[in-house]
């Protein structure tokens, strides 16, 4: 089960998203992961997390 701030944060996430890329880009995205295999979407966390890091690396 979800805690009710992590709930309420994730939700938030949700709306500034779709309103960023619309409900569409969303859906698909959304429907894309749904069919990795585990493998292959803890793969694409693990890279998207690196992404981040390097990105918040080169700002500092």
């Amino acid at each position: 089960m979800i805690s009710i701030p992590v709930q309420a944060m994730y939700e938030q996430d949700a709306v500034t998203i779709k309103a960023q890329v619309g409900d569409l880009s969303v859906f698909v995205a959304w429907e894309a992961g749904r069919a990795l295999l585990l493998e292959e979407a803890l793969a694409e966390a693990l890279a998207a997390t690196e992404a981040i890091a390097i990105t918040e690396e080169g700002a500092s």
